[in-house]
């Protein structure tokens, strides 16, 4: 098992960057009551995908075409513009016009799939991934808007964390602070699609929400600590994860991953009862 992770390191760093980029991401997100909202643009960023490899049926060089992320990313920015627009205004139904969007793009994509037989395959890597065989343009541009994301986030910690409290405390309402606002949401728009892209909506989505909606109600010393408890969670998960399929070579990565992610989470949570500083409130 040891002689093959020269073979895998691309994947594993570029895996590491983006399941770690996620979860720091993801805290702000929850924080911000955007959950629901992340589940759509996933959905939509899917969807978009999807369209792009149909329009590439017929290219010389489907696999290495980077048209279904630019046709995720188009198709992902559309729907959260028409996502802000039905939500504005309308606090009490927002879950549920959410809720709405999510199910009409869930049903776009099988109909892409039952229209195209042949992207039956894509549909499959769309959602569940296949870290082990990312390569090439992909890999690069997996990891290249992970790290900035990651870097931007561990910079701006102290200034996002202060925007999500405000537009938490005020109930969705947007800081004064609208250029920092707008850098949040590209950033968020650019790692949920790359991650769709190139690790599945199971793996985006899991590392989005998992690592903190299972940790938020463990207590630690500042919100600098969270971040710092979120991260060891996302790497640590993904490692063992990744180590588990590679040596039960029966058994599929990304499932295997998040299984792992939220099994060590569950631990940290059983290990924080037995110290009170830690326990939940």
């Amino acid at each position: 098992m040891i002689e093959l992770l020269p073979l895998y390191l691309g994947a594993i760093v570029s895996g590491l960057l983006c399941a770690t980029a996620l979860a720091l991401l993801g805290c702000h997100l929850v924080s911000r009551n955007q959950s629901l909202q992340c589940l759509v643009i996933s959905q939509a960023a899917t969807v978009g995908v999807l369209a792009g490899a149909a329009l590439n049926f017929g290219s010389a060089a489907v696999s290495a075409n980077e048209l279904p992320l630019i046709t995720g990313l188009l198709f992902a920015s559309l729907t959260a513009l028409v996502s802000d627009r039905l939500a504005s205004g309308r606090a009490a139904t927002e879950s549920g016009i959410h809720l709405a969007l999510f199910s009409l793009l869930l049903a776009m994509s099988y109909w892409l799939v039952s229209f195209f037989p042949a992207l039956e395959s894509h549909f499959s890597q769309a959602f569940f991934g296949d870290i082990v065989t990312i390569s090439g343009n992909t890999l690069w541009v997996s990891s290249g808007v992970s790290a900035l994301v990651l870097t931007v986030l561990l910079i701006g910690w102290k200034r996002f964390s202060d925007q999500s409290f405000t537009i938490s405390i005020m109930s969705g309402t947007p800081p004064d602070n609208r250029f920092a606002l707008l850098v949040f949401r590209t950033l968020s728009l650019l790692l949920i699609v790359t991650s769709i892209y190139a690790m599945g909506f199971l793996f985006t989505i899991a590392f989005l929400l998992l690592p903190t909606v299972m940790l938020s109600s463990t207590r630690v010393p500042s919100i600098k600590r969270h971040f710092v408890l979120i991260c060891v969670a996302a790497i640590s998960g993904f490692s063992a994860g990744f180590l588990l399929s590679l040596h039960f070579d029966r058994i599929s990565t990304v499932p295997t991953i998040v299984l792992t992610t939220g099994l060590l989470s569950a631990l940290y949570l059983a290990l924080a009862w037995l110290r009170p500083s830690l326990r939940p409130s």
